[in-house]
């Protein structure tokens, strides 16, 4: 559309009005208005009566210009879709017009400019900064002029065009925070001065602070505010308990996480124990009757190699049980019986027991079970775990600035063994296959069960064994010396036409010995280490019954082996049948071993005990008849024995 006549007229007019309000001041002062007013009203008149005369081009020619003006828009012009902050290019085709003014409209009232008087190139772009509001239809609305600005032209958009509205940015869902403790979470035994690991879960937290709490009473800080934890999902923190920490049964972990300037918390689920493992035992399990009652204690004094194992057995009357332990590394190896199975008294009493196993891996976890096992059936205990110390051997170097510290295995290193049998209780005459793996090692050897070289891993089945215990040796010897393993296997389920057959004696012949020179103690002990003709007699003593020495070598040298052999005659005769050399004497010869070794053995010639023992020789014929007459009595309670133990047999079978 245009408007250029109408502009011209206005233009006019306005040039008459100026000339009005230049004179009315001098019309006024010279009080000719009224005939001024009718000069002037003339000279409209005659104004109006030119212009209406002019055609539209000689309107042009008065206006300075060659043609008429004339503008139309050509884009955007109706039915696009735009939206909020796009860039768009306005254009538009116009005559004789050398400056523009551009705005946009929403309607037939509306008229809101965004460039004004600008040169005129036939385009505009614009950044669209409408359609946030609810009404999303617009125009382009463009007004030309020339360059004196008499006349103009304009035009619109034909069309309404759209412009919708950006998508709202969604903001950012804040991580959500959690943190939750998983151990310790209830009922754990921490023992003080040991160090145990705190373990939990997180989400959304950058640092932590742990306490350690006695039901609600703060007791001490594990880690102190904002211990960073960025991005983590699991957190770990190692604690050692203090040593003079207060023994109960109702400690708790709290720990505090922050993040997102927030804070959240979490407590163990249930409380844990703190007490001394070594001195404080769980109660007694209530005997039941046939049946032996095994208990599993704790681990203690774990190294990276070594672990001492506690644990109870009450054979509760049950005859023939044998007690021990069963170990091995979670990560599915076979578990090894260690000591050799014990034989208890057919009691109802608790028998304390203790084992030291040797050979382990460093930092690996393991559980074990205390074991009583008879003919009649194998319980085992509650299962619990422990896990050995990293290697005590490390070597640090430094590249840089810092490194982490390189762990190695000495060449040196002291062999490790882990000896296994499957089954550990087999049928009389059944057999067991023995696994065994070493580290350090370049070879082995067999003794007691099994013999011959062996190599630093393998297996091995071994059949036909009809003794009730039998112990198995394997020595591994490497660069840093030589280590010896044992294990041992119970054969059950003897029939009487196995057994060996045993007269009937009536009326015993009493079979007069050599001249013996009794041995007698009077300063020391026989034990492990110790090295004379004295020790020598022993083995061949203890050789006299394969079940109890069954390597039966007379070395005159008190090694493992000889100590197991010890062992095994001391729990067969009710001497001591737990604990160990150290604390209960479990394995040494004293004064009441060697006096039950003489009662069913006889004495020992004469020789020495190391330095430890003296020798006494007969000092007349009436010494050594007493002293065979005293050997005769003892062959003569022997052999009612065996009578007993025949007549046993017998029972057995039926």
């Amino acid at each position: 559309m245009s408007h250029n006549n109408f502009s011209f007229k206005t233009r006019l007019s306005g040039i008459f009005l100026a000339i009005m309000l230049l004179v009315s001041p001098v019309i006024a002062s010279a009080d000719v208005f009224s005939d001024m007013a009718a000069k002037l009203a003339e000279a409209s008149a005659s104004l109006n009566n030119i212009i209406t005369s002019l055609s539209v081009t000689q309107q042009a020619q008065v206006a300075g210009t060659s043609g008429a003006l004339s503008l139309a828009v050509t884009s955007p012009n109706g039915g696009e879709t735009f939206t909020v902050g796009q860039q768009i290019t306005i254009q538009w085709d116009s005559s004789n017009v050398d400056l523009v003014s551009i705005g946009w409209s929403d309607g037939p009232s509306s008229w809101n400019t965004f460039a004004s008087n600008i040169p005129n190139t036939g385009s505009y772009t614009w950044n669209v900064n409408v359609g946030n509001t609810t009404n999303t239809q617009f125009k382009i609305r463009i007004m030309g002029y020339p360059a004196n600005f008499i006349g103009s032209a304009t035009d619109e958009s034909n069309n309404f065009f759209t412009v919708e509205k950006l998508n709202q940015p969604v903001a950012p869902s804040p991580t959500p925070q959690s943190i939750q403790i998983t151990s310790p979470n209830g009922n754990e035994v921490w023992e003080p001065g040991k160090t145990y690991t705190v373990t939990w879960n997180q989400q959304g937290v950058d640092s932590v602070s742990i306490d350690l709490m006695k039901g609600e009473s703060w007791q001490q800080a594990i880690v102190v505010s904002n211990y960073p934890t960025p991005q983590w999902t699991t957190g770990s923190y190692n604690f050692t308990v203090p040593n003079d920490a207060i023994e109960s049964n109702t400690y708790k972990i709290f720990i505090l996480g922050y993040g997102g300037g927030k804070q959240i918390k979490d407590w163990s689920d249930n409380p844990f124990t703190v007490k001394k493992l070594t001195t404080t035992l769980p109660p007694p399990s209530q005997p039941s009757s046939g049946i032996a009652t095994p208990r599993t204690y704790w681990a203690t004094e774990a190294t990276d190699t070594t672990a001492t194992l506690t644990g109870s057995v009450n054979p509760n009357g049950t005859p023939n049980t044998y007690a021990s332990f069963r170990v091995g590394a979670v990560s599915n190896v076979p578990s090894v019986v260690i000591p050799p199975p014990i034989l208890l008294p057919a009691e109802n009493k608790i028998f304390d027991q203790k084992a030291i196993v040797t050979g382990l891996i460093p930092n690996t976890t393991y559980s074990f079970t205390m074991v009583a096992q008879s003919s009649s059936a194998t319980v085992l205990g509650e299962s619990r775990q422990f896990t050995t110390k990293p290697p005590q051997s490390t070597i640090s170097t430094s590249i840089s600035d810092a490194q982490s510290p390189i762990t190695t295995t000495p060449s040196n290193a002291i062999p490790s063994i882990s000896l296994l049998a499957t089954p550990a209780v087999t049928p009389h005459n059944g057999s067991a296959t023995l696994t065994w793996f070493s580290a350090n090692a370049t070879s082995c050897k067999a003794g007691g069960g099994w013999s011959g070289d062996k190599g630093a891993t393998g297996s091995e089945t071994i059949n036909n064994l009809t003794l009730p215990l039998t112990t198995f040796f394997l020595t591994c010897t490497g660069e840093g010396g030589s280590k010896t393993m044992q294990v041992s296997v119970i054969a059950t389920q003897t029939t009487q036409s196995e057994l060996p057959q045993i007269p009937n004696i009536t009326n015993p012949t009493i079979i007069q010995p050599p001249e013996i020179k009794p041995l007698t103690f009077t300063e020391r002990n026989l034990y492990r280490g110790m090295k004379s003709d004295g020790v020598r007699r022993l083995q061949e003593l203890l050789a006299k019954d394969p079940q109890i020495y069954p390597s039966g070598e007379a070395t005159g040298y008190y090694g493992f082996l000889t100590q197991a052999a010890v062992q095994n005659f001391q729990c067969k005769y009710n001497i001591i049948c737990a604990g160990d050399p150290e604390t209960t004497g479990y394995g040494i010869v004293g004064p009441k071993t060697m006096a039950k070794i003489n009662e069913v053995a006889g004495s020992m010639s004469d020789g020495s005990t190391g330095s430890g023992g003296t020798a006494t020789t007969p000092s007349s014929s009436t010494d050594v008849a007493k002293t065979i007459a005293d050997y005769q009595k003892q062959i003569g309670t022997l052999l009612e024995q065996l009578k007993v133990l025949q007549s046993q047999l017998n029972a057995l079978s039926r």
